[in-house]
C-alpha cells in the first residue's frame, strides 16, 4: 500500500476543510542572573486542523474533561507537536495535553492531538 499518497489525500482533506490553527511553541532563555525572570519566546508553525468534541461517554473527569476537544492536525506542519505547546483557533488559545501520531503504515496521516482551554 503507497502510504505516501493517503498521507498526501489526509493533508489535501485538512487543508480543504480544515480551519487555520497555529502551533505556538514557547522557549525560556537562562537568565545571566538567577534573580532574573528568564526571557520567554514564542515559535509560531501555521498549519490546518480540524476541530471535534469528544463523545460524551469518551470524557471521564481525568484524562479527557468535560470541555477538552480533539484536533486532527494536517501532517505537514514544520515541526512536530508535543504536549505543553499551544494551538490557536480563531480567537481561543488551548494546550495540547496528548499529541499522537496516526502512521498506520509508518507515515504520519495526520497528528491526533487533545486540546484543554
Amino acid at each position: 500500500m503507497n502510504w505516501q499518497a493517503k498521507a498526501d489525500k489526509a493533508t489535501a482533506a485538512l487543508r480543504k476543510f480544515g480551519a487555520a490553527v497555529a502551533l505556538v511553541r514557547l522557549t525560556q532563555a537562562t537568565p545571566t542572573n538567577p534573580w532574573d525572570p528568564p526571557a520567554q519566546t514564542e515559535a509560531t508553525y501555521q498549519g490546518k486542523g480540524l476541530l471535534l468534541s469528544y463523545a460524551a461517554h469518551m470524557v471521564d473527569g481525568t484524562t479527557i474533561q468535560a470541555g477538552d476537544v480533539k484536533l486532527m492536525l494536517a501532517a505537514d506542519i514544520a515541526t512536530t507537536p508535543v504536549a505543553g505547546d499551544f494551538i490557536d483557533v480563531k480567537t481561543e488559545r488551548y494546550r495540547i495535553m496528548r499529541s499522537e501520531p496516526f502512521q498506520p503504515g509508518g507515515e504520519v496521516l495526520y497528528y491526533d492531538l487533545q486540546l484543554r482551554r
